[in-house]
């Protein structure tokens, strides 16, 4: 909860994420008993923005089931292909892992 108020306050102020390093690491599970990523579970990780989102997806299918979020999400980056997905923390192909539910 500590770095979701973190990111929160970060947007709050209109400071950029994209390709920051979160002061934050935050806590993931290690054997989780629901979907989650597979880079996350194999591989440490630093502080990037990518975990976080993958969080908030987690999160908002627990409330809200039927949000596109995930899908929007996906579409963003798929506009953007010039950003360095990398540099923000996503492993090579997040979009196929099963988590996602992409491709």
């Amino acid at each position: 909860m500590h770095t979701l108020t973190t990111i929160r306050n970060l947007c709050a102020h209109h400071a950029r994420l994209w390709n920051r390093e979160l002061g934050i690491r935050p806590e993931l599970p290690k054997r989780p008993s629901f979907p989650w990523p597979l880079a996350l579970v194999q591989e440490s990780h630093h502080p990037r923005i990518y975990p976080v989102l993958c969080i908030l997806s987690h999160l908002t299918r627990r409330v809200s089931p039927h949000s596109r979020w995930d899908s929007r999400l996906h579409e963003l980056m798929r506009e953007f292909p010039e950003v360095d997905q990398r540099a923000m923390g996503f492993p090579a192909h997040w979009h196929q892992d099963d988590f996602w539910g992409f491709d």
